[in-house]
């Protein structure tokens, strides 16, 4: 079966130059409708962003919590109701005790967390383990993280099917992107290993700069390979929905 997927971090204030929130909201929903993924997992979502995102509530269902009660930023999961069943979620923390949360771990500048859910696919009946997520940008923090990342799919079980997009703030063949792939396989490596298009554009028409690639999408399991990649270059008339590109990673899961 196909499975599109797409990560978004969405920024999570208002910006001058029209790049509020109210401004960057419909071109947002315009790209999610243009390339209709069926899971969507988005970045930097705050209080702003609750009543602009209900516009994708007749085709979504999602899970959000916000990451700290004194930064209330979440990365939820989407996904369409009609093709998956809600089996379960998990928040977890990036820190040494994952399950408690407020903490900020390896000297990150902020408390971090993830939000895992798991979708059962309605015809094939396989289960998906969706993650979202966003990686402090100190670099001490970066590796233990991907190593967290690491234990936690592992735990899922030999071969369950885990997906993982985030603004991981890491550009490739980093020190963390290292150990994420010592685990993990990449979609941009294994479909666009040449690519050098900027991920994070500042609002900017920005094009090749492999040290701005910091948002990827790892995964692993039995029967799922990569089959597309793109980033979301599309700009509004000059505006952006975003200072980060979408993302468009593709599966065949058999």
């Amino acid at each position: 079966m196909k499975l599109r997927t797409m990560g978004f971090n969405v920024r999570c204030v208002d910006d001058a130059n029209g790049h509020s929130v109210a401004e960057r909201a419909p071109r947002l929903f315009q790209l999610i409708e243009e390339y209709d993924p069926a899971i969507l997992c988005l970045q930097e979502v705050t209080p702003i962003w609750i009543k602009p995102l209900h516009q994708l509530d007749e085709k979504y269902d999602h899970v959000i919590f916000f990451r700290d009660t004194d930064f209330q930023e979440g990365a939820p999961v989407f996904w369409k109701k009609d093709r998956f069943e809600y089996v379960s979620c998990e928040q977890f923390w990036f820190n040494d005790t994952p399950d408690r949360p407020h903490i900020k771990g390896w000297g990150a500048d902020h408390v971090r967390h993830c939000i895992r859910v798991t979708l059962k696919d309605k015809e094939s009946g396989r289960l998906i383990h969706a993650h979202s997520t966003h990686f402090d940008y100190i670099p001490s923090a970066m590796p233990k993280s991907a190593e967290l990342m690491i234990k936690k799919v592992k735990a899922l079980g030999e071969g369950e099917i885990a997906i993982c997009i985030a603004d991981y703030n890491f550009a490739p063949d980093s020190e963390a992107d290292k150990v994420m792939k010592s685990y993990f396989r990449e979609v941009r490596q294994e479909i666009a290993p040449e690519s050098r298009q900027a991920t994070l554009c500042g609002y900017q028409p920005i094009g090749d700069k492999p040290e701005w690639i910091i948002d990827h999408c790892f995964y692993s399991g039995n029967g799922i390979d990569a089959v597309g990649y793109e980033v979301v270059t599309k700009d509004f008339d000059g505006k952006y929905a975003s200072d980060h590109f979408g993302m468009i990673y593709d599966f065949e899961i058999n």
